[in-house]
């Protein structure tokens, strides 16, 4: 959406349903920052250009301008892992009793992000 010539919201109906917002929030910050593993991840196309420095910057900016409290940025990168997680075994239509590994499998290479997520 424009106001004035300027981006002030977007909308993305790919997987339109109820949920939160800092899983909406976490969809975003996943897809468009994007966010990568700092090393390859078998199965999963890179980012060109995506250093995790800027990486870190553009995480930033977007939790910065939606607001996030402390609390929120503290379990956010979670909610990144576990919309992922999700994701996947949507895909590959696995049962959610499996979860648990690919949830661990996102959350392990999130570590260096979190800086990204801190208050100061």
């Amino acid at each position: 959406m424009r106001r004035d010539g300027r981006i002030v919201g977007l909308l993305d109906w790919d997987q339109c349903g109820p949920g939160r917002d800092l899983e909406d929030l976490a969809y975003a910050a996943w897809v468009w920052v994007p966010l990568e593993a700092p090393e390859p991840v078998q199965g999963h196309r890179r980012i060109e250009h995506s250093s995790l420095r800027a990486q870190q910057r553009r995480l930033r900016v977007l939790v910065d301008a939606y607001g996030l409290t402390a609390a929120q940025r503290q379990t956010f990168l979670t909610e990144v892992a576990y919309g992922q997680a999700m994701n996947k075994l949507w895909w590959e239509g696995q049962r959610v009793a499996v979860f648990g590994a690919a949830m661990q499998r996102f959350t392990s290479s999130w570590v260096p992000l979190s800086d990204a997520l801190s208050d100061g």
